[in-house]
């Protein structure tokens, strides 16, 4: 019979869809020679028409069937469309090869089934135009109902099932777990065991679908998505005609799971973005973890996943989601960074190894802004709450010079999160805390606290830094270690050669507990004491603790007050236990900060506060009297007022005062304050206020055990709510109970994401209308809200349209565009990930190069002139019930005195001067009106000048 033939140079494929089963002669003839040069032979056809492929339409399968097997090269089967799999029907597929031409694909209807075993699912290598990718595997779904069998048994939703080394290769994306471009088919189900995604576009697509217990609506489940010890590989055989971007791309799911699996990326494949990524996620959640290899109890050997040669191995994206990820148990082998979250909160990074590879994509970009392209084992932008602990970061296996960061943590903004029982090795930068990383500028118990990290090899083990001072200012906790009065436990890097131990180039002051038994918990070098000193201030103070921490495992094993082994989702013994340490915390910080609000201030601070502004030069004596009686417990508030009154209390009465409340001091923002103000305190005054500020009072034991209650409740809130979250059954009422738990303003914004996730758009528009209010935010931060408030506004009103991310117009794209290249905070990180993710849009992410801001010189007395290297001024004059003497001598001058004198000559009081500048106070409350003069006195030299007292 005429069949319909396609040639090609080496190999030939034939198709006719006609041919019953059979034996068939075929002659290949040369065209120029054709009785010379022919072939001639035979060729089988085994199946019949129902089983063989159709041209012009799916292959259909309607009832329970097996397809026969087909193994290659000997037999195999070529689909030109493909197969469908309609409501009720199953499909199984076993130890078999089958090939799919460019249009074709496989759909599974909802309600049907797939099965693959031992069975190769890929192109069509002989037919298909230049070996042209395949269409997938399409799993649909229907987004308005749940994943598990109705009363009748029956699936609302399409199933696959990968098994015992099933593969699919060469795919445009091998399983998209909807019908693509159809919105309302998402929420199909897979499941996977031993499969292999190899060479695939994408290996994974699932978006927009929340399932929820079929008896209770309101109760959200996990999505049904389970890969275990799968491979997911690009190699040297990638076809290269589609892009590679990710091998998992999930958006707005809760749940997916990929256990024991492998990702990787060779680096000899062909068609891959630079950008590239193993797992990429907008407002998803997933788990990566390994399974237990042994039946021992605790296991004995885990089957880890990996990651391997990828740009970003994991780049998680949220924006007003409850939704979160936990790595467990997983090595991260040259990939340029292996964990990036941005706007993720809870997330868990735990038992696992970063071997972390060089940052060529980044580097002339970085290089041009004057920056550094790093490579990072784990980089957060705008998290907070999360569990970073027990895992391993060094470089890569023969890396090449660059710049290499373990953990960078950039403006978290947290109430309270540590960085636990890590080890950094060789590295650049063990850690490196960049901008604002804790929600109140103000209260030193907020932030970021490293605890129980091993150094070894690093240049600096320990950074505080910031991109933009105006912006985001350097901030962590400023409490490190004295929680439950044990010592940091961190241990420095001990080669030759090391930079720094622990830098801090931020304006807040660092408290540092180390134990005094172990000398590498010392730091040596910081601030001005590292081999590259960096000038004055130096806002790091280290203090000697007796007692050490052993720094016991949290997660797996001995986490709580009962010693029991713990996993992220507690048991209800453990949920119980934690949160009766949270009430024990709690109760123990209103305890002592009732104490330190009746002490502050004497317990009103408004009153004080008002007191000191509307104070007159005559009340000088008595409210200086009443300051330094409330000392050390003067507010940070009432202490500006005062350094404002310059008409009222001279500089050295200030000094007296701010020297009396060393704790205010801490903050840089004071001394810059005292620095910058209208008429600043002499260069000489900061100077000593900066050495001051090292002091330890009773108002400082008082914060400490603050900070310590603070830290206990706060840990024991996060774990509960990371619990809440590793649920398979997500209770929100429950979730927002602990988020009020917490407190602060993040958790008041996490609250508010849950409330859109449940599509209360009313209750989540009221807290975004009441929170600048709640928080009396004003300046830049009210700025920064302003910009979040409005970001979410959009998003709630595209929910409300009932779009998504993917359709925005060009005014949208334009307004996400502004806002990532130009705003700030938890906007801008929004709207960057929104870019990336839905509109191939990259944003490097730089390295802050070392720099050390100098301090701005202040004149230290107002336009003076100096005479002879003499200078002296009396400031109020004319004077009332003071006035105070400015004053600077040469260094050489051995003694030096001020007269005051009358107009008759007769001297009235006098000041020895032992320091070559400062100033003096005379007491004028006695002395009669009139005119003085008053006169410095230095060697062969002297300068006078006129003094009226009223």
């Amino acid at each position: 019979p005429t069949a319909n033939w396609q040639w090609d140079v080496d190999d030939f494929c034939f198709y006719n869809y006609e041919l019953t089963a059979g034996t068939y002669e075929y002659t290949i003839a040369d065209n120029a020679t054709p009785i010379a040069n022919t072939v001639t032979s035979t060729f089988v056809i085994e199946l019949d028409n129902s089983h063989f492929s159709f041209p012009d339409n799916y292959l259909p399968i309607e009832s329970n069937t097996s397809l026969p097997d087909a193994t290659y090269p000997n037999t195999f089967y070529t689909f030109e469309k493909g197969i469908r799999i309609s409501n009720g029907a199953t499909l199984t597929i076993n130890n078999s090869e089958y090939e799919f031409g460019p249009d074709a694909s496989i759909i599974i209807e909802p309600g049907a089934k797939l099965i693959v075993n031992n069975t190769i699912l890929t192109n069509s290598k002989y037919c298909a135009p230049d070996f042209a990718f395949w269409g997938g595997i399409e799993v649909w779904g229907n987004n308005s109902t749940h994943q598990w069998p109705d009363a009748n048994g029956q699936l609302q939703q399409a199933y696959l099932m990968l098994q015992n080394n099933a593969t699919i290769e060469n795919a445009i994306t091998a399983i998209s777990l909807w019908k693509p471009n159809d919105w309302s088919t998402t929420g199909g189900i897979v499941i996977a065991n031993d499969a292999f995604l190899r060479n695939n576009a994408k290996a994974v697509h699932a978006l927009r679908y929340e399932n929820y217990h079929p008896y209770n609506p309101a109760e959200l489940m996990d999505y049904r998505g389970v890969f275990n010890n799968c491979i997911f590989e690009v190699d040297a055989n990638y076809l290269g005609h589609e892009i590679f971007y990710k091998h998992i791309d999930l958006n707005q799911v809760k749940g997916l799971r990929f256990s024991g699996c492998d990702f990787k990326l060779s680096p000899d494949a062909i068609g891959v973005s630079d950008y590239n990524q193993a797992i990429a996620t907008y407002n998803a959640g997933f788990r990566v973890d390994a399974p237990c290899t042994t039946i021992t109890t605790p296991c004995g050997s885990y089957d880890n996943g990996s990651f391997e040669g990828f740009y970003k191995a994991i780049n998680a994206s949220n924006a007003g989601s409850t939704n979160t990820f936990s790595v467990e148990k997983a090595v991260f082998n040259n990939n340029t960074i292996g964990i990036y979250a941005n706007g993720v909160n809870n997330l868990s990074v735990l038992f696992s190894e970063f071997q972390i590879g060089k940052n060529t994509a980044d580097l002339e970009s970085c290089e041009s802004k004057g920056k550094l392209a790093s490579g990072f084992g784990i980089d957060l932008n705008h998290c907070s709450g999360f569990a970073i602990e027990e895992n391993y970061f060094t470089k890569a296996t023969d890396a090449p010079t660059g710049t290499y960061t373990g953990i960078r943590c950039k403006d978290s903004q947290t109430r309270y999160d540590i960085i636990y029982k890590n080890t950094f090795e060789g590295l650049d930068y063990g850690n490196f805390a960049e901008g604002l990383n804790r929600e109140d500028e103000e209260d030193d118990h907020d932030g970021l606290e490293y605890l129980c990290n091993s150094n070894s090899g690093n240049l600096v083990d320990f950074q505080v830094s910031t991109y933009d001072p105006d912006l985001s200012p350097a901030m962590i906790r400023g409490f490190m270690g004295y929680v439950d009065d044990y010592s940091a436990g961190n241990t420095f890097s001990q080669q030759a050669g090391v930079d720094w131990h622990f830098l801090n180039l931020g304006t807040q002051q660092i408290d540092y507990w180390w134990y005094s038994g172990n000398a590498v918990e010392e730091p040596e070098y910081y601030c001005i004491f590292g081999p590259n000193p960096y000038p004055d201030p130096c806002y790091f103070t280290p203090y000697s603790q007796a007692i050490e921490n052993t720094c016991p495992s949290h997660y797996g094993g001995g986490g709580g007050s009962g010693g029991e082994v713990r996993s992220l989702s507690l048991t209800p013994g453990q949920f119980q236990e934690t949160e009766l340490d949270y009430m024990t915390a709690l109760n123990g910080y209103n305890n002592v900060k009732s104490l330190y609000d009746n002490l502050e201030d004497s317990g009103n601070t408004p009153i004080l506060k008002s007191e000191v502004e509307n104070a007159f030069p005559s009340d000088m004596w008595q409210i200086r009297t009443e300051l330094l009686g409330i000392s050390p417990h003067v507010s940070r508030e009432v202490l500006m007022a005062t350094a404002e009154k310059t008409d009222v209390f001279p500089e050295s009465v200030l000094f007296e005062i701010l020297s009396a409340n060393p704790d205010e001091l801490k903050n840089g923002d004071m001394i810059s304050f005292l620095e910058t103000k209208e008429d600043p305190l002499p260069a000489y005054m900061i100077d000593m206020l900066e050495q001051i500020a090292g002091g330890v009072t009773y108002k400082t034991v008082l914060k400490r055990q603050m900070a310590n209650f603070h830290a206990r409740k706060s840990q024991a809130a996060h774990d509960i709510i990371r619990s809440i979250l590793a649920d398979s059954v997500f209770d929100a009422q429950l979730y927002r109970n602990w988020l009020d738990n917490l407190g602060g303003m993040g958790a008041d914004k996490q609250i508010i994401a849950s409330y859109i996730n449940e599509q209360d758009y009313a209750s989540a528009q009221a807290m975004l209308d009441l929170i600048a209010v709640y928080y009396d935010l004003t300046g830049e931060r009210l700025e920064a809200y302003n910009e979040y408030k409005i970001f979410t506004e959009f998003q709630i009103n595209l929910a409300l349209e009932n779009r998504n991310i993917f359709e925005l117009d060009s005014l949208e794209i334009d307004y996400l565009v502004d806002l990532a290249d130009n705003g700030s905070g938890a906007a801008e990180a929004g709207a960057r990930g929104i870019l990336e993710f839905a509109y191939g849009h990259h944003y490097c992410n730089c390295l802050p190069a070392d720099s050390a801001g100098l301090k701005s010189s202040v004149v230290a007395f107002d336009k003076a002139e100096a005479d002879n290297g003499l200078l002296v001024v009396a400031k109020p004059n004319p004077a009332d019930t003071w006035v105070a003497f400015n004053f600077k001598v040469p260094s050489y001058v051995q003694d030096a005195v001020i007269e005051i004198t009358n107009v008759e000559g007769r001297t009235i009081y006098s000041f020895i001067i032992d320091t070559t500048e400062g100033q003096k106070i005379w007491d004028t409350r006695n002395i009669d009106p009139g005119i003085y003069f008053y006169t410095l006195r230095a060697g062969n030299f002297s300068k006078s000048e006129k003094l009226i007292i009223k």
